[in-house]
């Protein structure tokens, strides 16, 4: 058995990934502890107290100079702690390994990769050829990956217990879910289409549970936890209509409760809304990015018009479902026009909720 430690920031930053790697090592033995670092009055005497063998430290987009300060305040207060970045940019960089404080860094998939890493210390092995794995050694070495997994379901339940023993997550009646991995689209400012190619040629990019495991997870944590609203955070939750007509069926039977979900405009048919009606939702997010069409499909690669917009988000609302678009400003070549443009867009459909964010290159 190893002691595994993950350490995060807050609860804001809820990884329901990092639910499902807890929910594998200790299906697989081992023993796991989360720590929030804003519910922590004495984070370092908690490590030092917990005396983790493997520390996972989640590293997500532009969030590396975090993680490198929480792998410093590991290896000070358990030197000979094995500190591994794992996540999204650990993925895009893992010269990160170099760093004096990282041991390891975790490319791709983590939930396989990380067992089989656990499972090494326990018993004493070399772990430096486990798989996934970025480390120093006279240089930056770096081994194969393992497949994606394939089956979803043979997964263990997800460890919501890692984030639900800080009495506030639990409480909080708002909380989310995760059905699949993978998106179908080819988005040029997303990171999806990077990792997708990284396991060309090996098991298929997007992969779904099936409605009744999707639904099962839900139904335990709402005999257990407070839930009154649940989202569903798959990059595309609309993707196969009729998964999801299977699916809002069994879950109108046995869990009933409102939630909301994330699609794309080119997958805002009838069809489709139809079911997420009869399920109970209440709300559908898509991206319009912006205003300019040409912007749009050029630069950003989504190949939608502002009628295609247009039609997603009167469906949305005809069926009594708030809106919520993701934008985004500063793309390349955009003009104050085009930003205005996108204002337009949204007051013309009736938008409800904006979510805003900058072109990061």
């Amino acid at each position: 058995m190893s002691r595994v430690l993950f350490l995060q920031n807050n609860g804001i930053n809820e990884s329901l990934a990092l639910t499902e790697v807890s929910a594998m090592l200790q299906h697989g033995g081992h023993k796991v502890l989360l720590l929030l670092e804003d519910e922590e009055r004495q984070l370092s005497q908690r490590v030092s107290s917990y005396e983790p063998q493997i520390a996972i430290v989640p590293c997500h987009v532009a969030g590396h100079e975090e993680a490198l300060r929480y792998a410093h305040l590991i290896k000070s207060c358990t030197p000979t702690c094995l500190v591994v970045l794992a996540g999204t940019h650990a993925t895009f960089d893992p010269e990160l390994a170099i760093e004096p404080t990282v041991d390891a860094v975790c490319i791709g998939e983590a939930d396989t990769a990380l067992l089989d890493l656990c499972n090494r210390v326990s018993k004493g092995e070399d772990w430096r050829d486990a798989p996934n794995l970025a480390y120093e050694d006279g240089g930056l070495q770096q081994n194969d990956k393992l497949p994606l997994i394939a089956d979803l379901d043979s997964l263990a339940m997800p460890d919501r217990d890692l984030y639900f023993r800080y009495p506030f997550m639990a409480r909080f009646p708002w909380k989310k879910f995760s059905t699949g991995r993978g998106c179908v689209h080819a988005c040029s400012f997303c990171w999806n289409p990077s990792v997708a190619e990284m396991y060309k040629g090996k098991v298929p990019f997007t992969r779904r549970k099936s409605p009744e495991r999707a639904v099962e997870e839900v139904y335990w944590v709402a005999q257990n936890y407070p839930l009154k609203t649940v989202h569903f955070s798959d990059d595309l939750f609309t993707f196969q209509p009729r998964w999801l007509e299977e699916f809002a069926e069994i879950y109108a039977r046995r869990v009933g409760i409102p939630f909301t979900c994330n699609s794309s405009v080119e997958l805002v048919s009838q069809r489709n809304v139809d079911a997420l009606r009869s399920a109970g939702c209440r709300g559908v997010a898509i991206g319009i990015e912006t205003g300019n069409e040409q912007l749009r499909s050029s630069i950003l690669k989504k190949t939608v018009t502002n009628d295609d917009v247009r039609m997603a988000a009167s469906r949305i609302k005809r069926a009594g479902m708030e809106l919520t678009t993701f934008n985004m400003l500063a793309s390349p070549g955009e003009s104050l026009e085009d930003a205005f443009s996108t204002i337009r867009l949204n007051q013309e459909i009736g938008t409800d909720h904006v979510r805003v964010a900058l072109a990061v290159p």
